[in-house]
């Protein structure tokens, strides 16, 4: 699926629908641009996910809905959203969101990240590989985070001082840590 922020700070989707990712209360895949309901106006940024979609709004909240099977969207369950919701305890504060295989991570404007979904591998940073479907902060990243990317199990977090941690999946030496094993917490990319 596609999704575009406009410049009037809504969002058009089109594509695949069979996880309810569109945000259109329904599963019919669309082959034109629609309006995401529930985003009249105020969208600042979006998150890309695998069949779910994260929208940060000018107030600090991320809006989700789609797929939820790891606990991604971050609403104390497994159940699908048809339809954007909040992301619980994430009230405001926003400023950057990724996310990954049934993963999503948010950067808050005080420098930390929150994480939830599928924790596989540990790319949530939790010293462990249990899910979440509630965020929780990533552990050692107490107030430096500006940015964060993901790719499948594998999360990367841009600190302000130009250094990267990096924690997850690692079986082809993505964590560039010299080896092939997943970590569970966050640690520095050698040589950056």
């Amino acid at each position: 699926f596609m999704a575009i922020l406009m410049t009037d700070g809504t969002v058009r989707v089109c594509g695949v629908n069979n996880n309810a990712q569109l945000g259109q209360n329904d599963l019919v895949t669309r082959s034109t641009l629609v309006s995401v309901l529930g985003i009249c106006s105020q969208a600042v940024s979006l998150g890309p996910m695998t069949a779910s979609m994260a929208v940060i709004m000018s107030d600090g909240r991320v809006m989700v809905c789609g797929n939820n099977s790891g606990g991604q969207l971050g609403q104390n369950d497994l159940a699908d959203r048809s339809t954007v919701v909040p992301v619980l305890g994430i009230c405001s504060q926003a400023v950057s969101v990724a996310g990954g295989q049934g993963s999503i991570a948010v950067v808050l404007n005080d420098g930390t990240v929150r994480v939830s979904g599928t924790n596989t591998n540990g790319p949530l940073g939790q010293n462990d590989t249990t899910n979440r479907s509630t965020v929780v902060p990533v552990l050692g990243i107490c107030s430096q985070a500006v940015s964060v990317a993901f790719k499948s199990l594998t999360v990367a977090i841009l600190l302000n001082d130009g250094t990267v941690r990096i924690c997850g999946q690692n079986n082809n030496g993505q964590l560039g840590q010299n080896d092939t094993a997943a970590r569970s917490t966050v640690v520095p990319v050698l040589q950056i």
